[in-house]
């Protein structure tokens, strides 16, 4: 588990880390801190207040345990990665297993134009850490069609298109379905920012923290 941390870490601005209380996330993330904040505490969110440029400007990981509790920071961590996109291994977030920590990632860290990528690195991520080897890349056609990220692992594929949307419409799905004809793909997957998931057997749509809770290639 630390070897696929690491190498996630290594791969990205930053990693969460999720798992109910009492399961290691701390005593596994502080292997590779050199600053620590545990926010669910008042007193250390007043400390991260006050020595923001500072902790911005060590070589990191920077640690933020319990991270749901200030939701601000995602929105200040926004801005520090996208000033520094090739920057990576430089935060570490925990949190429980929880839809709120995944829904203030993603709506307030991400946001606009960077939600997709956004995405596509917590599902990477997410397999690096479990250990699940897959090639991934980007597919367009000739004619327009396009999926923003193709999964191959032996003879399963999965095509994922990815929407900001709240509210997919008829030709979202309808795009996602010919794409995955395309492909000759086992799984058709879109991840948007609906409220109440449909996990099927070939084709789900979902929001983030569904996805990364029930889909897995073991």
């Amino acid at each position: 588990m630390e070897h696929r941390q690491s190498v996630a870490k290594a791969q990205f601005p930053a990693v969460t880390l999720l798992g109910p209380r009492q399961c290691g996330k701390t005593t596994l993330a502080s292997t590779f801190a050199t600053l620590y904040f545990n926010l669910e505490a008042p007193e250390e969110r007043t400390r991260l207040d006050a020595t923001w440029p500072e902790t911005m400007a060590s070589d990191g990981p920077v640690v933020f345990d319990e991270a749901h509790y200030w939701p601000e920071l995602f929105r200040r961590l926004r801005g520090e990665i996208d000033a520094k996109r090739k920057r990576n291994g430089r935060f570490i977030l925990l949190g429980s297993v929880a839809p709120s920590l995944m829904r203030d990632v993603s709506e307030s860290l991400a946001g606009g134009a960077s939600w997709e990528g956004f995405v596509i690195e917590q599902l990477l991520t997410a397999r690096a850490v479990r250990g699940e080897d897959c090639d991934a890349y980007f597919f367009r056609s000739h004619d327009g069609y396009e999926a923003d990220l193709v999964l191959e692992r032996g003879e399963d594929r999965e095509v994922i298109e990815i929407k900001l949307t709240s509210g997919p419409s008829p030709a979202d799905l309808a795009r996602l379905s010919r794409v995955g004809d395309l492909l000759k793909a086992s799984r058709k997957t879109l991840i948007c920012r609906v409220r109440e998931s449909a996990l099927g057997p070939e084709t789900t749509v979902a929001n983030l923290p569904d996805y990364l809770k029930a889909r897995s290639w073991a």
